[in-house]
């Protein structure tokens, strides 16, 4: 399987919705597929049964539909997509925005196996809003595309201005607003301009702390590791997302908002060299449960979320000098975050998520 390869078969399969033709979509997979909407649902099996649940295109009209390739491996490819339609009889206006996976045996260019996960928006938007911090590149380029696609006005922020408008100005595609704000996460001063922005646009529905700090690189072991650098690492990823919770906490109430910050192994694990880092992503794990507790009567959610290994330049800082091309990119995460964007807050609040586990549920 190549890209060329998948995408042919990415555009078949938009054809056969477009055309309105379960058929043509069945054809596209093997004759003993399974076919999983999520990852708690049991999986079709088959193309009758493909084509039946294929059916409910014969209720649509005016399909457009749209896609972008994100990886493609020896066997499986994942693409992100979505369709804008109208509902017959009803005329209503529907948006779709999904992230699927297909896997093919070798030779074959029919899908065998095929994972999906999407979202649903009916009639006018009542556009949300989302801050997202560390959102120049790596997984928070892949959050802002994910909530961008779901049709979330967006206030992104890194300490690089230029990349963090370089994302930006990727992202106007999806046709939301999306503000650039660069600057360091533990100045007040940076914390005071996000809430003037945030209260400009009138509300906040989810807080994602991703900004991160490794500290030094190579990583030293505790013994030798420099205080100075320790109390900064700590300042990033412990105390500037409780400053931003604290500053956004107002509006994430009004709107029964979410939090989501992010962990690591690291912070369990008690990995040699990691120390350091762990320490303060295991405090930040602390801190998201206390306030998950301490939140539940306002309806605010709050969760911890481990992405797993990725292809980052934060990973790469962490491992000088070696090849890291064995990690996946953090695409691969947007399954999970297009499946927690859609769960009900207070479902999920005070649970530790990996991103890359086979079904999510809390890691203990």
């Amino acid at each position: 399987m190549d890209r060329q390869q998948f995408e042919t078969w990415v555009k078949a399969i938009g054809a056969a919705w477009v055309n309105r033709d379960p058929q043509a979509a069945a054809n596209l997979f093997t004759a003993d597929a399974t076919y999983q909407e999520n990852p708690f649902e049991p999986p079709l099996q088959g193309r009758p049964a493909i084509a039946k649940y294929w059916g409910d295109v014969s209720t649509q009209t005016d399909i457009e539909f749209h896609y972008e390739i994100l990886e493609v491996t020896a066997e499986t490819g994942f693409a992100h997509w979505s369709v804008e339609l109208t509902r017959i009889p009803s005329g209503k206006k529907v948006k779709l925005d999904g992230i699927f996976a297909a896997s093919f045996h070798p030779g074959e260019n029919r899908c065998y196996a095929f994972r999906e996960w999407w979202a649903r928006q009916e009639g006018p938007s009542n556009r949300r809003v989302a801050l997202i911090t560390g959102a120049s590149r790596g997984l928070g380029v892949t959050l802002a595309t994910c909530l961008a696609g779901q049709d979330y006005d967006l206030i992104l922020t890194a300490r690089g201005g230029e990349a963090l408008a370089e994302t930006a100005e990727q992202l106007r595609q999806y046709g939301t607003t999306i503000i650039p704000i660069a600057g360091d996460v533990a100045e007040p001063a940076h914390h005071r301009r996000l809430l003037e922005t945030i209260q400009s646009l009138g509300r906040l529905d989810v807080l994602v702390n991703n900004a991160s700090e490794l500290g030094p690189s190579p990583l030293p072991s505790l013994a030798d590791y420099p205080l100075t650098a320790l109390r900064h690492v700590l300042e990033i990823n412990v105390i500037a997302p409780l400053a931003l919770t604290q500053m956004a906490l107002p509006l994430l109430k009004a709107n029964h908002g979410l939090i989501v910050n992010i962990s690591s192994d690291a912070a369990l694990g008690g990995y040699q060299g990691w120390g350091g880092y762990g320490a303060s992503k295991a405090a930040l794990d602390l801190l998201s449960r206390t306030l998950a507790h301490e939140l539940e009567e306002a309806g605010v959610g709050v969760v911890s979320v481990d992405p797993g290994d990725m292809r980052t330049t934060m990973h790469q800082q962490a491992f000088p000098g070696e090849d890291i091309s064995d990690r996946p990119e953090p695409n691969v995460t947007l399954p999970f975050w297009m499946w927690l964007f859609g769960q009900k807050v207070t479902d999920i609040s005070g649970q530790r998520f990996q991103a890359q586990a086979e079904q999510w549920e809390v890691a203990r």
